[in-house]
């Protein structure tokens, strides 16, 4: 029986320890396609920074943006769009409390200087760094800085992506966002910072799986998610089955019915086969 697989990539399709998609994670994808099921990428990242190395991959589509932008053998099917006056409001607190972001759209992202700073080691100083990603950071024509976003870029951005300094500020501003929106942190932070993300309201990776399957006419109960991080948690709890890596945090574990390996130990392969995807 077909089934629709939602694949994160940071931490689960792709290997940050060893800077590659492995082997055996490929492999697989081909085996499941193959097979006759429908495989889509499902990651928090917004196309902009999505190499096209992994939209070449044995793909039905993807869920970019954490469910706000989402493509189908290169057709959209969704474009949700962040509230240009919460986006505004949010904008004011962030700058006036010493708080880095980026706003993260379909076809650019704007970056305040620390989150440029931060990110493009993160996509240009690897071994095998993808040259067209190269180029956009140095061109800063797809990577823009946020002093050259105008109100006209409004209706392309999908989300924001936040780094805050002080975590107890932080935790209650999110209790307290515009309406139409909503958020969460991260469990880990970075460095002295800590990362969150602030969506549309209602939209997820969850929701993401429910437009691909009205547009394929798939039910709820052929669904299999598989991740690794905490916006994964909608989608691991939405699927049939929900699958966390080995590498996942310990509240994803948890709420998983099944873990798999760490990604560098073929985990991506393991929780294909744990599936009966191949």
């Amino acid at each position: 029986m077909k089934k629709f697989v939602f694949i994160d990539i940071d931490g689960t399709l792709y290997d940050h320890d060893n800077h590659e998609v492995p082997q055996s994670a490929k492999e697989a994808l081909r085996k499941a396609k193959e097979n006759g099921h429908e495989l889509f990428i499902c990651t928090g990242r917004p196309k902009p920074v999505v190499e096209s190395s992994y939209l070449d991959l044995p793909i039905s589509g993807a869920i970019f943006a954490g469910g706000t932008h989402i493509e189908v053998n290169g057709k959209v099917i969704y474009q949700g769009q962040f509230p240009a006056e919460q986006m505004d409001e949010i904008v004011k607190y962030m700058q006036s409390h010493d708080i880095e972001f980026t706003l993260e759209g379909v076809h650019r992202n704007y970056y305040t200087d620390w989150s440029y700073n931060y990110f493009k080691p993160y996509f240009c100083d690897i071994e095998g760094a993808d040259p067209e990603m190269v180029q956009k950071f140095e061109e800063r024509t797809v990577i823009c800085r946020y002093e050259d976003y105008t109100s006209e870029d409004a209706s392309q951005v999908a989300k924001i992506d936040l780094f805050a300094l002080n975590n107890d500020e932080i935790r209650e501003y999110m209790k307290t966002l515009p309406e139409n929106v909503e958020g969460f942190l991260y469990t880990n932070p970075i460095g002295d910072r800590v990362e969150g993300e602030i969506l549309i309201q209602g939209v997820s990776k969850a929701s993401g799986m429910d437009e691909v399957l009205n547009y394929f006419g798939g039910k709820l109960e052929d669904t299999i998610a598989i991740g690794d991080s905490n916006n994964d948690f909608p989608m691991i709890e939405h699927a049939a089955l929900g699958i966390a890596m080995g590498n996942a945090c310990e509240p994803l574990k948890q709420a998983a019915d099944y873990v798999s390996t760490h990604v560098s130990e073929d985990g991506l392969a393991h929780a294909f086969e744990y599936a009966g995807l191949i």
